[in-house]
């Protein structure tokens, strides 16, 4: 138990190192933001006392806004709700032996939370 506790809170202090890696990032993202504002005021105030060509203008993105997700349809539900029309038994086997590549952890925090799961797993008894 004290194994798997060490090893959650050395994912969890990597995962730390992350969002602060990820927070550098983002404020380095709205200083040179800030910087490129300033630099265009200054282009703007250039072009106004002397004869530049104006710039070609490019499309604006807004900076927060996300892509929608999309829009999934389901299928209406079976009239017949009380019948279950779930695979038989010789069908799930086939099912799971379809031959679908595994997920393969790649990174180091991948492979921790893998070996964590499967710890756990083995102290539920399953």
């Amino acid at each position: 138990m004290e194994v798997l506790r060490r090893r959650l809170e050395a994912a969890n202090a990597e995962i730390r190192r992350y969002e602060t890696r990820l927070f550098a990032y983002e404020r380095a993202m709205l200083d040179l933001r800030r910087e490129n504002a300033e630099l265009q005021a200054l282009c703007e105030q250039a072009r106004a006392g002397e004869t530049l060509p104006e710039p070609t203008p490019q499309p604006t993105v807004p900076v927060l806004e996300k892509p929608e997700l999309p829009v999934i349809h389901f299928p209406a539900p079976a009239r017949d709700a009380g019948v279950a029309q779930g695979p038989l038994p010789g069908e799930i086997e086939t099912l799971l032996d379809t031959g679908t590549p595994e997920w393969e952890p790649k990174t180091k925090l991948d492979h921790l939370s893998v070996d964590i799961i499967s710890q756990l797993e083995q102290l539920m008894g399953t």
